[in-house]
């Protein structure tokens, strides 16, 4: 018996994670990012603080102005009598002190973030998730990773025996069922993150944040989203890839495999007692011991085993 076995490689699943983080940012960040944009237009004003308290820069808690300070806005507030402390977390002038054009531009701030959340909250109200149908172009990513995934497997059987052809029609169909699993879970996780982000947002806004902790919050999303999106394109390429392989194996009469672990502190231990055992295509092994669940190499949630297929 001949082994063949072809490992989950990122050539095939980063094109997706990109197509998929193309959807996220086009749907979800970018609006949200234009409304920030369109919201945070503000006059200019003569005193260098009240034009950074306006613009978000600082703010006044009570007596205290913090926020991001440079050594023009130090002195202008020392020199009005503010003293630095790391207690109260800014400079320290009292209410009486601070001049009636810093109020004022608190007043003009604190509106400004009021009109920013209800404008972001109304972008994600006006966010129709069906539109994803619209926007990818995810299949014609499939249909380039499966045929990498295809001539590789090719290349690796030509010296043992000549693989039946990979009809177009068959790329197309894979695709177009790749695509709706895919397209499905994408649709499911932008629906869930939607009310996050909208929660997240009034949340910010009842307990009197500023507006850079909106802006905050979006790149924080996001960055929870390309993990996402890093999520289901290995998931559901590895899954892909199990199927593909599976059918391709068994094309060229294999009807086993050898169980090849990861083999690293990741691997969880129902997976690992598999590690080196032979198992046949019609009846892939038990790799959850609670549930029962069966499956093939790279068919389990997070899997990164691969069969080491047997041909004779």
């Amino acid at each position: 018996m001949k082994r063949v076995t072809l490992p989950l490689k990122q050539k095939y699943f980063l094109p997706v994670e990109a197509e998929i983080m193309r959807i996220f940012d086009a749907l979800i960040y970018r609006p949200l990012l234009e409304t920030t944009k369109r919201n945070n237009e503000y006059g200019n004003a003569i005193d260098p603080v009240g034009e950074a308290i306006r613009s978000g820069d600082l703010f006044i808690d009570g007596g205290v102005i913090k926020g991001n300070f440079n050594a023009r806005l130090s002195k202008r507030i020392r020199d009005l009598g503010g003293k630095i402390s790391k207690r109260a977390g800014g400079y320290v002038l009292g209410p009486d002190k601070i001049p009636v054009e810093w109020r004022f531009a608190q007043t003009v701030a604190d509106q400004r973030y009021q009109d920013l959340a209800a404008a972001m909250i109304q972008t994600l109200d006006n966010i129709q998730v069906e539109s994803i149908d619209l926007l990818p172009d995810t299949k014609a990513k499939y249909t380039q990773s499966i045929e990498w995934m295809n001539n590789d497997f090719q290349r690796a059987v030509q010296s043992i025996t000549i693989a039946p052809t990979l009809t177009q029609a068959s790329v197309d169909m894979l695709a177009s069922e790749w695509a709706l699993n895919l397209d499905l879970y994408i649709k499911n996780w932008t629906a869930e993150n939607i009310l996050k982000l909208r929660q997240d947002i009034a949340q910010n806004t009842f307990a009197g944040r500023r507006s850079a902790d909106l802006v905050k919050t979006i790149m924080d999303n996001r960055q929870v989203g390309k993990h996402k999106a890093t999520f289901l394109a290995r998931q559901e390429t590895s899954l892909l890839m199990s199927k593909f392989h599976e059918g391709r194996y068994r094309d060229i009469g294999s009807t086993g495999y050898i169980w090849d672990g990861a083999d690293d502190e990741r691997e969880r231990q129902d997976h690992r007692d598999l590690n080196g055992k032979q198992f046949s295509w019609d009846s892939p092994p038990v790799t959850n011991r609670k549930t029962g669940a069966r499956n093939h190499p790279g068919e389990d949630y997070g899997c990164r085993c691969v069969p080491i297929a047997l041909i004779p």
